[in-house]
């Protein structure tokens, strides 16, 4: 059997004949085991690849009909094993690191030359665009919990969650390796092959590896500087299920009899430790331990499903900025938040540097605690209009994107009426509000004393013509009416969590965009990207003298 000639010794213990099938669901350390598997059985070994929506029974025709056959490896064949009579089937699978997995495969999508949507991806993005993009295409589970998906598929989907059933197949799994231990489970995998192929021996193996090694500790570290941290959670909280399985897979090799040597035991507890933090807070997000969802987490999948279900359509400041060739020297931000937009300006060289402006973190919470004081909204829009106009250079210009709908939410009776008969046919899973564990089952207006500040959005209604007075529009887009209602913040992972939950987000998003190109209701939301006028219009004529807010040539 070695020296890679295919007479491989079988166990004489088993008259049934052995086959390995390697599910080899990524490269590096799965293309390292198909070279230890062809060293070992030569011709006796091979691999193939088998179209979408294929079964197990593929496999078992071809090896029913290559008796020759040891050793089968395939990217692409489903669990279960297939059920050939006469054959012990012995499949083997490792388990990666989700989240340096993804790191990797975007590498080779990016340098292959294939014409796939992820090569094309990849080539368009950097590594936190291409994940956003790829976590935005209905139905891909590249990078959302790739592992679970692919295990869960052993079982029946009426069998329970794609966790539960993920789990039961990776326990009922013989031999499962882990590529952070791989030392530890190429050991373990010479054992469980060697009873059915005496003279099966490992060695090391270094195949199509796209990144020098280092720790993973190092790698996962790389990756979050590399992503942000606002992005790195998004990604971390769609592969919560993955985490776990991977810091079970590699439990399983952090006992000293599986270690080669104390460090690296010492190492790959290390990591366990680590991770298993990491998994338990990502894994709130699956929402299955009990109804009592944690808010945080609940925030976490909400922002996933976003991404899929895009509620937000506008093009953005950064698209209508580089589709008009606009450059800025500096910047002034207002409400500038985390200045994740303000970044991006930057990066892009839209602008060279920003001035941002927002409440601190001490004082939000202290307002919040005090329940008031605290300005979520413009009283004095004249004051501020007028201040902008005064600070901007003649070249420069002004975008807003903001809330322009009722003032401090009190909706027209048409908007509750529409909202309300929407929402009476809604089914009951859609209508879950999973950071507060309700039902939603009626929109009302909110009692302005209710609101988080007195002044949440005390004049929100006035902000375009109030600022009409002194800008002229250059660009707008204008959308939402009742979606953030019907499935505010909170409650969008619904509709991604069933087959035609994305359809039902479609359709209403349609009759929304309908009722507003009609002009049946007004919209919500609003992106204006405004040129200062030469003197403003009567009734938003200069008052005394102003500050200059800043030297700046744009603003939001």
């Amino acid at each position: 059997m070695s020296n890679g000639h295919s007479g491989a010794a079988v166990s004489a213990e088993s008259a049934r004949r052995p086959i390995i099938i390697h599910y080899h669901f990524f490269k590096n350390a799965g293309t390292s085991v198909d070279a230890i598997l062809q060293r070992n059985f030569g011709a006796g070994w091979t691999s193939r690849e088998y179209p979408p929506r294929s079964t197990p029974n593929a496999a078992g025709e071809f090896l029913t009909a290559n008796p020759q056959i040891a050793a089968l490896s395939s990217h692409t064949l489903p669990l279960p094993p297939p059920d050939i009579p006469d054959a012990e089937i012995l499949p083997i699978l490792f388990i990666r690191h989700p989240l340096d997995r993804l790191k990797s495969a975007y590498l080779f999508e990016r340098n292959q030359r294939a014409d796939t949507e992820g090569s094309r991806l990849a080539r368009q993005h950097d590594l936190a665009g291409y994940l956003r993009a790829r976590l935005a295409v209905p139905g891909d589970r590249s990078c959302r919990n790739f592992h679970v998906q692919r295990l869960a598929m052993a079982e029946p989907a009426d069998n329970g969650s794609e966790w539960e059933r993920a789990l039961r197949v990776f326990e009922r799994l013989p031999f499962i390796g882990s590529v952070e231990a791989f030392d530890a489970s190429l050991a373990a995998l010479e054992a469980f092959i060697k009873p059915r192929f005496p003279e099966f021996r490992v060695f090391q193996a270094r195949e199509n590896v796209s990144r020098a090694p280092s720790s993973i500790e190092d790698r996962v570290a790389q990756l979050e500087d590399e992503l942000g941290a606002e992005t790195f959670e998004i990604i971390a909280a769609a592969n919560a299920d993955d985490l776990e399985l991977y810091r079970r897979a590699l439990a399983r090799y952090t006992a000293p009899s599986y270690s080669p040597g104390s460090g690296s035991t010492s190492r790959t507890r290390k990591i366990a430790n680590r991770d298993e933090a990491g998994a338990k807070k990502a894994g709130a997000a699956r929402g299955r331990e009990s109804s009592d969802a944690d808010p945080k987490a609940a925030w976490e999948e909400d922002k996933i499903a976003a991404l899929t279900l895009r509620p937000a359509r506008g093009p953005g400041l950064a698209r209508v900025f580089r589709e008009r060739d606009l450059r800025f020297t500096s910047g002034l931000s207002l409400a500038c938040d985390n200045g994740r937009a303000e970044r991006e300006l930057l990066k892009l060289g839209i602008c060279e540097r920003f001035h941002g402006v927002d409440s601190s973190p001490e004082a939000i919470a202290e307002a919040r605690q005090n329940a008031q004081g605290l300005v979520h909204s413009v009283l004095e829009l004249e004051r501020l209009a007028e201040q902008i106009w005064r600070s901007l250079k003649p070249s420069g210009c002004l975008w807003i994107h903001d809330y322009i709908g009722e003032s401090q939410f009190q909706f027209d009776d048409l908007r509750l009426d529409i909202a309300n008969r929407i929402l009476a046919v809604l089914p009951e899973r859609y209508r879950r509000d999973r950071v507060h564990d309700r039902i939603l089952r009626a929109i009302a207006r909110p009692k302005p004393g209710a609101l988080a500040s007195p002044f949440e959005a005390v004049r929100s209604a006035d902000i375009v013509p109030v600022f009409s007075r002194w800008f002229d529009i250059e660009y707008r887009h204008e959308e939402s009416a009742f979606m953030g209602r019907v499935c505010p913040r909170g409650m969008r992972a619904n509709y991604t969590e069933t087959e035609d939950g994305p359809v039902i987000f479609e359709l209403l998003m349609l009759i929304e965009g309908l009722l507003v190109e009609h002009g049946i209701l007004a919209p919500h939301t609003g992106q204006y990207l405004m040129r200062r006028k030469a003197e403003p219009l009567a009734g938003g004529a200069p008052e005394a003298e102003a500050r200059p807010l800043a030297d700046a040539e744009a603003t939001r």
